[in-house]
């Protein structure tokens, strides 16, 4: 009987739910490393936010690494925001889950992919009542091949 209830009720303030939370939709590019191969290269992607008018939200990130065929870098998790006046309230940091796809070959001979982590910041720049520009950095560590990157992205919020 409890769960009826609580489901009754969750799916009766969901529209309030939706309406009150702020959702973010952007495109990114920048420039990063990897460190099998650490000449700097050209990136592009996406990002989505959850939750992004709170302390804290979730994010998601793919990006994908032109210049290198068939490497893509994935992530998700938590991004705490408002971290203070010293930032402006616009600081934010991101810890998550990330996954990588690559043409690097480790020392087994095997296709370097696997799940590591992800840690970045940045800062968000409103840009009107909907556009924001994002500066971020982003450190993925994927075990043996890590990589690093520099971007900027440019998006919606709902």
């Amino acid at each position: 009987m409890i769960r009826r209830i609580f489901l009754v009720v969750t799916l009766l303030s969901m529209p309030a739910w939706a309406q009150s939370s702020r959702f973010e939709v952007g495109v990114k590019g920048g420039a990063g490393a990897f460190t099998d191969d650490p000449r700097a290269r050209g990136l592009i992607g996406v990002e989505l936010c959850e939750w992004c008018s709170g302390r804290f939200a979730l994010f998601g990130d793919y990006t994908y690494w032109p210049q290198l065929p068939s490497a893509h870098t994935a992530g998700a998790g938590v991004r705490i925001q408002k971290l203070g006046a010293w930032c402006f309230s616009a600081c934010f940091v991101d810890l998550g889950i990330a996954g990588f796809n690559g043409p690097f070959v480790n020392a087994a001979g095997t296709s370097n992919r696997g799940v590591g982590f992800i840690a970045g910041g940045g800062v968000k720049i409103p840009a009107g009542q909907h556009f924001y520009l994002r500066p971020q950095v982003r450190i993925y560590a994927l075990g043996s091949n890590s990589a690093v990157s520099a971007e900027v992205g440019v998006g919606w919020r709902f």
